[in-house]
């Protein structure tokens, strides 16, 4: 009896069918696959297991020797194209998240130039102005997060097969993306926050 193995995949799971072995005289195969754990470059060693071969049997030829990286990266050459497509249009939508955003705060700040102008006037500080257009950015991350965080926990099921080493609701990579979140918005809020400390309020009376 033996451990499981992952023999297809790293992706697959334990549980996804059961296997034994059997004696090579049971059940021959055409080609077999030979695992050698070197000490330096495994390239090195190429040369020897070849001409021990040949001793052996001048009828049996060593074709294809890979190292286990180049192995790994063919069998996970489908996952890494799914995580380079999904990683492209995250940034995507991060990107166009921020400019929303940005342009959503620009123009809520020049049509509340006048209501500035009077607080100022009335004496609230820049830090004041600032602060309350940042915390109404924050407000718009917060309804991100919530959405995007039930909406990453509702497809979980459908990432887990492409994953490999992290779980879909894995905590440290959901914080990680709120993070990156508060970050876009905090670099997209900075501009219309300073841009709404500069209203003098007496051109923002006057228009009024």
């Amino acid at each position: 009896m033996v451990g499981d193995v992952t023999q297809c995949s790293p992706t697959e799971g334990s549980d996804t069918f059961g296997s034994f072995y059997r004696a090579y005289p049971q059940q021959p195969w055409s080609t077999i696959r030979l695992a050698i754990r070197t000490a330096g470059d495994p390239h090195a060693v190429v040369p020897a297991v070849g001409a021990l071969l040949r001793r052996m049997d001048f009828r049996v030829p060593l074709s294809g020797p890979r190292t286990m990286d180049e192995l790994l990266a063919n069998t996970t050459i489908s996952e890494k194209a799914q995580t380079t497509f999904l990683a492209t249009f995250s940034l995507l939508a991060l990107t166009l998240a921020g400019a929303g955003i940005f342009g959503l705060l620009l123009y809520v700040v020049a049509a509340r130039r006048q209501e500035i102008g009077i607080r100022m006037a009335l004496g609230a500080t820049v830090g004041g102005i600032v602060r309350g257009v940042l915390r109404e950015a924050a407000s718009l991350a917060l309804v991100g997060m919530l959405a995007g965080g039930a909406g990453a926990l509702a497809a979980a099921r459908l990432l887990r097969a492409s994953l490999f080493g992290v779980g879909p609701s894995d905590p440290i990579v959901l914080v990680a993306a709120a993070a990156a979140l508060a970050l876009v918005v905090g670099l997209a809020a900075w501009l219309p926050a300073r841009r709404a400390a500069k209203v003098d309020p007496v051109i923002a009376l006057r228009a009024e």
